[in-house]
């Protein structure tokens, strides 16, 4: 393991030290007792031993084990981890001796990450139109809300709302704002709060303001497009405008281009012919399942006649018929063409840092619903728990003061 993280380029000075909680022991048979145990673990480690980073070995998948180290050392404690079944840790490849590199490429892609690293990059060529005229990276911004599938009712359950944010012109580190709601509810009730972390976050990486922002909205269903702009839309511009006052720029408007990402949905692209080439002998379809060459975009003839929207299929599907993405730009003060901003999007899907490939939705969506999962692991139990509160009390009281500012500003969910 040490070896391909060596390779991969992650540095690890010392080694490792060892330290071990035995899970199966009476003592820590309670979710309490087990973060007790676990906060004293990762105190030492971070404190005494001055570690940057732990990687929790589980002995199998397990729920209640997962939700407590990432409670205990994403909000209680305050340092960078990841959590990987043994047997996964362990595995070697079919017929031979070698460990799965993976595996292990995969955690030191996730370390170089949570530490502030960045594992790939736009070129510059590939980053045209994310700049402004002063050479400000534009500011990209994605928000989710998830709501529970397993209750009786919404007054029995609440929702994780997020909010995430780039900080520089490479476009691969998005830390998050994350928040509580009622459940079943569509609109953000707390965007301003959120997008006010993440504009700071910005400022004090970038050392300016931007001039441009580019938000993308995941978790909205049909037909409350327009609902979640009203309700939203305002809540970012105050944002803008505190802040701009707290920076003695009281006229602060940058320009904001809002646009909503569908993930659901039944259309899919399928080619008419194998290795088929459009009138510039342009390659347009590929045999890999039959599907579409990565990047092709469908903005006519299926796209709603009352919307600015259009289909990306970014990604080359490894199985089966790859799901295209569908977005909706429903307010653009950028003034982007169809072109620039399908290109600006399509580039984007390359810059997931956990991943090799391109993907199938653009990155700032798709961090915003991987903090949103977080989110739900934090306050994962509380269906259970019996007592007069309210979910939203007993939710927000696992929460706590939220993640642990030595590491609120970083990529530790993903």
């Amino acid at each position: 393991f040490l070896g391909e993280v060596h390779r991969l380029g992650v540095n690890v000075r010392d080694g490792f030290k060892k330290y071990s909680i035995d899970v199966d022991h009476k003592s820590v048979q309670d979710q309490s007792a087990l973060e007790s145990a676990l906060c004293t673990v990762f105190t030492k480690a971070k404190g005494g031993d001055k570690c940057d980073y732990l990687i929790i070995i589980l002995p199998k998948k397990d729920t209640m084990l997962y939700r407590a180290v990432k409670r205990v050392g994403d909000l209680k404690v305050g340092v960078a981890n990841t959590c990987v079944v043994f047997n996964i840790f362990t595995k070697k490849l079919r017929g031979s001796n070698k460990f799965d590199i993976g595996c292990y490429s995969q955690i030191a892609m996730k370390i170089n990450l949570k530490l502030g690293g960045s594992n790939h990059r736009l070129s510059a060529a590939h980053s045209k139109g994310l700049f402004d005229a002063q050479k400000v990276p534009v500011f990209i911004l994605g928000a989710d809300v998830t709501h529970p599938t397993n209750t009786t009712s919404k007054e029995e359950s609440v929702s994780i709302a997020s909010v995430v944010g780039s900080e520089d012109g490479i476009f691969n580190k998005f830390p998050g704002s994350i928040r509580i709601q009622s459940g079943g509810q569509e609109v953000i009730s707390e965007m301003k709060g959120m997008v006010l972390e993440r504009l700071e976050n910005f400022y004090i990486k970038v050392g300016k303001l931007p001039s441009k922002i580019l938000f993308y909205r995941d978790g909205v269903s049909e037909g409350q497009y327009y609902t979640v702009l009203k309700d939203e839309l305002p809540q970012i511009k105050a944002a803008f405008v505190q802040f701009g006052k707290s920076k003695n720029k009281p006229k602060y408007s940058p320009k904001l281009t809002f646009l909503v990402v569908v993930k659901r949905h039944h259309t899919r692209f399928i080619p008419l012919e194998e290795n088929g080439v459009d009138a510039n002998e342009k390659k347009v379809a590929v045999t890999s399942n039959d599907n579409v060459t990565p990047g092709t975009t469908v903005d006519r003839d299926i796209c709603s006649p009352a919307f600015f929207d259009f289909y990306i299929q970014s990604q080359q599907a490894l199985q089966g018929c790859g799901i295209p993405a569908h977005y909706y730009v429903l307010h653009d003060e950028n003034g982007y063409g169809s072109d620039e901003i399908q290109t600006i999007t399509y580039n984007l899907c390359h810059t997931f840092g956990r991943a090799t490939k391109s993907i199938k939705t653009v990155p700032a969506a798709y961090y915003a619903d991987l903090l949103c999962t977080r989110g739900r692991c934090y306050i994962g139990g509380i269906e259970r728990e019996r007592g007069r509160q309210t979910a939203i009390e007993k939710a927000k009281a696992k929460l706590g003061s939220n993640v642990a500012t030595s590491i609120k500003n970083t990529m530790y969910y993903i």
